[in-house]
């Protein structure tokens, strides 16, 4: 009887290994990056996903986080992968931090109302998103704190960051920067733009 029980445990255990080391078994970085991208819309009107993954597949599920900005609520907009058809010859530059090769995937937004969008992209289901309080809050495998979202600008592009509990209050578990080509009036503090 032992003998049954433990083969299904094993059983259980090899038909989850893939989410739980997705969730479980990465560092917290490491996690985030293989979780999070950058969304925004191209030249050419197509809405893109960067991010550190190259496996996404047509109709996987995306939450776009919109970071919000002076006195404007963060929000939560459902889209799914169209596939890596999105290239607009590299005029529109996204770097995120960890030095893992990026892959652009072309979206779709699944919201009628949303013409364009532009913030983080959550793939997939595992991480639980709320909106509290004008922030969306996220939890990322078993941490304990909600993770925040938050963007600022330094001369010529966003900074994006995502923060294990309150934005600033501990070092960000993941950055990027989305290049404008323009020059913005900047905001941003060190901690936000990755600077130790």
């Amino acid at each position: 009887m032992k003998y049954i029980l433990t083969l299904t445990a094993l059983a259980a255990l090899a038909i989850a290994a893939p989410s739980i080391a997705e969730t479980v078994g990465k560092s917290p970085s490491s996690r985030y990056a293989s979780l999070v991208g950058v969304v925004f819309t191209q030249k050419d009107g197509l809405q893109c996903l960067e991010i550190q993954r190259a496996d996404l597949v047509k109709g996987m599920p995306v939450t776009i986080v919109t970071p919000g900005g002076p006195g404007e609520p963060q929000s939560l907009i459902k889209a799914e992968v169209m596939g890596s058809s999105c290239n607009d010859n590299g005029t529109q530059t996204v770097s995120i931090d960890g030095g893992q090769p990026q892959t652009r995937y072309a979206l779709k937004l699944l919201q009628s109302d949303q013409a364009a969008a532009f913030g983080f992209g959550i793939i997939g289901k595992r991480v639980a998103l709320r909106e509290k309080n004008g922030m969306v809050q996220a939890k990322f495998g078993l941490e304990k704190k909600p993770a925040h979202f938050s963007q600022c600008t330094s001369k010529e592009g966003i900074h994006l960051n995502v923060w294990p509990g309150l934005p600033l209050k501990e070092k960000s578990r993941w950055h990027a920067y989305y290049h404008l080509g323009f020059e913005v009036e900047p905001s941003c503090t060190d901690k936000e733009t990755g600077k130790p």
